[in-house]
């Protein structure tokens, strides 16, 4: 098999989710030897630290345990062993290069859920708008409520925004209609709607009224200093 037709493969198994182990090693192994083509010399030939180091990754990433998420993320990165070298100004505060290599594992699992999450709440959100735009006009003004909570919902689950757990991610997209789940959810606990629109109202009055009141030539007070006049003039 040539190198074009494995690469053909290996891209239509990460469309699939069909990646192993052992692809994303043949990835990172091919990586390393376009590193050290552009270096001009192989790398295991090459006596420079940056290539030292990149080899030290690696070998790491060849034997430290990973799940499936693990593999497909550092799969989907375009130079895995470039990228880590690129980072390795922050191998003091990690402890040693297993645990420098082992978190930046744990983020690109962490980023890569939050993405496959956020495009599935996208998709499902298209796919119900192609719905509701089917129905009479009617009917598409009674899906009012729900179109704008479930564009809501899907807007905060924006990779970076909530800082779920990888294990919170992992558990939504386990769901088969993660976006129509927490609709349901929301309306369920959504029992404070009504009271922070009255809220508003209140507020809002209560600056109208205040505003009207400085411009009005008429107060509370005059009725008052009037209504004690009247009473002052009244015989006991």
């Amino acid at each position: 098999m040539t190198m074009a037709e494995k690469d053909k493969r290996m891209g239509n198994e990460a469309e699939t989710g069909a990646i192993t182990k052992d692809d994303l090693n043949d990835k990172i192994d091919r990586e390393v030897e376009r590193l050290a083509a552009d270096g001009g010399k192989a790398v295991k030939e090459s006596a420079s630290s940056e290539n030292l180091e990149k080899m030290n990754f690696r070998n790491i990433l060849y034997n430290i345990p990973m799940t499936d998420e693990m593999v497909r993320a550092l799969y989907a990165k375009h130079d895995v062993v470039d990228e880590l070298y690129g980072l390795s100004f922050a191998l003091k505060d990690a402890g040693s290069y297993y645990d420098f290599v082992y978190c930046y594992v744990l983020e690109a699992e962490h980023d890569y859920l939050a993405n496959q999450l956020y495009g599935r709440l996208l998709l499902e959100n298209e796919e119900y708008l192609a719905k509701v735009r089917t129905l009479p006009a009617g009917d598409i003004i009674g899906e009012a409520y729900k179109i704008t909570m479930m564009h809501d919902i899907r807007i905060a689950f924006a990779p970076g925004t909530l800082g779920l757990s990888t294990e919170q991610l992992k558990a939504f997209l386990s769901l088969d209609s993660p976006l129509e789940s927490l609709y349901q959810e929301w309306r369920s606990c959504d029992i404070t709607y009504e009271n922070d629109i009255n809220d508003v109202i209140f507020e809002e009055a209560g600056k109208l009224a205040a505003k009207n009141r400085e411009n009005s030539p008429i107060t509370a007070d005059d009725f008052v200093s009037h209504g004690q006049d009247a009473d002052d003039g009244l015989e006991p």
